[in-house]
């Protein structure tokens, strides 16, 4: 078994991330990352988009789209105890929190000490495909994003701490044997947390008892415009209590700051299984932080799941975030934080009415033949925080459920705010057919299976050379050649036909990657050039 020791050592370091190096490194605490004109922070926590340091999912490096995100969970035991945790963003570790870095103690079902467990592992899909190919040859290091990527626990902890390929089916991570971890996307992120080291000071509720698992990833190298302009999250919630849970409500809440942050609207899309923001009228702040005209459209998507209810805060009694577990639930489920039901219509709270509503402001999605949205309301836009949930959801002792969601921003630069919405809605009918096609049953995994079915010749080769698909698909193929550095050389679309030759390449001598991507595949070979 490998020495666990090094990845903590090397988790004690401050390093960024950056996908142009081709080194995922070990970052501790908080992850940077860079997708296109997106850029954010991860935690190593839950607690997303969100540091003391630098807080916030940026457009074109300075503009600012969400300011804090997190996993809100609640669900009541069989003893009829209600048990809760999330958390409101940019708290420290051992401060007003409920959710720390690390998995659970099998033995104890504490969390883990998370000193050692405060890392966001990052690793590239290149390295990955590098590590494959070259891993026994004369002369290879091995990548610390792949050296160090938590596979296997140690003492009482789950025996698979992260997703890798286990090729002997010994359940030990053993890099250095050809292993790698299974990820999904051009660059990956990994964190591990747990809602039971200590006592939930955040909301003060009761411990759950959970271990989640966050894999969060992009596609950096994609010329869908939708997919350089989305993050996907996969979270994978473990019950390590001794509780069943037949009502498990989990969660997504956001604080939403389109560039000013001050003058935006939000809303949900039913029939998307989607919550979204925008601005409240066509003039975002200028200068250096806000977009000016057409400001964009911001929305995050359930993909494995149904959206069951939304809602969202404003500072007045009754409406405001939650200060409790009591109240972090009732938003869940679809209560306001003082037990009101939300209702259809004006600002959706009105305790005197019985027209109750699962979703704040869905105009005319999810079946209603009534707008409601801030604009047929006149709103007065302003600073705007929504959260959507998914349940309820039965969840036993010693099982998972994965959670799946992405987020998507859209801005349409020849018009306004409101078609920058709706070039958001078009644009997440793409992410979730490409999702349903690629993502859903895992495909983008690659295996030594996928690669042996790529053939490239002759390799070596003087930037003259042909690629061979066996058992090709009967959908179009596009051809990538990247250096490693991630930068794409040549891209050629719609291939159909193979053998498919490549003339004249002109590079310098070196190794690069090829890739052939489709709807179902993504299959990658190494291109080495020597004139």
């Amino acid at each position: 078994m490998r020495n666990f020791k090094l990845f903590y050592l090397i988790g004690l370091l401050s390093i960024v991330f950056n996908y142009n190096s081709a080194k995922a490194q070990l970052i501790t605490g908080n992850a940077t990352f860079v997708n296109n004109k997106l850029k954010g922070v991860l935690s190593s926590s839950g607690n997303h988009f969100s540091s003391n340091s630098s807080p916030g999912l940026y457009l074109d490096a300075a503009r600012k789209l969400i300011s804090a995100s997190s996993i809100w969970l609640s669900a009541k035991d069989q003893n009829g105890n209600l048990r809760t945790a999330g958390s409101l963003g940019r708290e420290t570790v051992n401060q007003n929190y409920d959710l720390w870095p690390g998995p659970i103690d099998l033995a104890t079902q504490f969390g883990a000490n998370y000193t050692l467990w405060d890392v966001v592992w990052g690793v590239s899909r290149f390295d990955i495909n590098n590590h494959i190919q070259n891993w026994n040859q004369l002369g290879y290091i091995t990548p610390e994003s792949i050296l160090n990527w938590p596979g296997t626990g140690y003492g009482n902890l789950p025996v698979n701490t992260a997703p890798f390929q286990d090729i002997n089916g010994n359940q030990i991570y053993e890099p250095l044997q050809g292993e790698y971890p299974l990820v999904k996307g051009d660059v990956a992120y990994y964190s591990i947390f747990n809602d039971n080291f200590n006592t939930h000071t955040k909301f003060n509720g009761l411990p759950l008892g959970f271990e989640i698992r966050c894999l969060t990833y992009y596609f950096s190298s994609s010329s869908e415009e939708f997919l350089k302009n989305s993050i996907f999250m996969d979270y994978e919630i473990y019950n390590r209590s001794p509780r069943n849970y037949d009502s498990l409500y989990v969660g997504i809440w956001n604080d939403f700051d389109i560039g000013g942050g001050g003058d935006d609207f939000i809303g949900t899309d039913v029939n998307r299984n989607m919550f979204y923001a925008y601005n409240g009228d066509n003039m975002d702040l200028t200068g250096i932080s806000g977009f000016g005209a057409t400001p964009p459209a911001i929305g995050t998507i359930f993909l494995n799941s149904s959206l069951d209810k939304s809602m969202y805060f404003y500072n007045s009694s009754g409406t405001e975030l939650p200060t409790t577990g009591v109240e972090l639930n009732n938003y869940l489920t679809g209560y306001w934080s003082d037990g009101t039901r939300l209702t259809f219509g004006g600002t959706g709270y009105d305790p005197a009415s019985t027209n109750f509503a699962n979703y704040v402001f869905p105009d005319t999605t999810g079946g209603n033949s009534q707008q409601w949205s801030q604009i047929s309301e006149s709103s007065i836009p302003g600073d705007v925080k929504i959260m959507g949930s998914n349940g309820p959801t039965p969840l036993n002792s010693n099982s998972f459920l994965k959670f799946k969601i992405a987020y998507l921003v859209s801005r349409d630069l020849n018009g306004n705010n409101l078609s920058s919405l709706e070039k958001l809605k078009t644009q997440a009918d793409s992410l979730n057919a490409f999702y349903q096609s690629n993502l859903s049953s895992g495909l983008l995994n690659l295996t030594s299976t996928d690669r042996n079915n790529l053939s490239v010749y002759p390799n070596p080769n003087d930037g003259n050379f042909s690629i061979q698909l066996k058992n090709p698909k009967a959908e179009s193929y596009t051809l990538k050649v990247t250096d490693i550095t991630g930068k794409v050389l040549l891209e050629k679309k719609s291939i159909t036909n193979f053998p498919f030759s490549v003339n004249e390449l002109n590079l310098p001598n070196g190794v690069y990657s090829i890739s052939l991507v489709s709807s179902s595949q993504y299959i990658t070979q190494k291109l080495t050039i020597a004139k």
